[in-house]
């Protein structure tokens, strides 16, 4: 590709009401900084279009964790609410790696990548 374009918001963060996907704002961070790393195929060049989330208190924290991961700043952000014990620890990641892997089983026939 010559441009990355991405479309997200904050409506992913754990303290957000209308979703329970229970990001954090460190989860924000590794968005920016995947994208980032996404765009060195293109020279770095990549349009981050944030535009949703519904709870006022977590967009400043979500958005800047979002842009310094874009931009590889460390600046310390803090989450504006404490995390639930349940997000402290990620003990979907066994399986959800293993889905992954069936699925590119699956793809691998039609996908060179893979």
């Amino acid at each position: 590709p010559q441009i990355i374009i991405r479309n997200g918001g904050s409506d992913p963060h754990f303290n957000d009401e209308l979703t329970s996907l229970g990001l954090t704002v460190a989860g924000f961070y590794m968005i920016g900084e995947r994208v980032r790393k996404m765009a060195e195929i293109c020279g770095g060049k990549e349009i981050d279009l944030i535009a949703s989330g519904y709870n006022r208190e977590v967009l400043p924290y979500a958005w800047l964790a979002l842009i310094n991961g874009l931009l590889d700043w460390q600046l310390p952000i803090n989450e504006p609410k404490k995390v639930p014990a349940i997000l402290r620890t990620d003990s979907l990641l066994p399986a959800t790696k293993q889905v992954i892997a069936e699925v590119k089983g699956f793809l691998k026939p039609y996908w060179k990548c893979f």
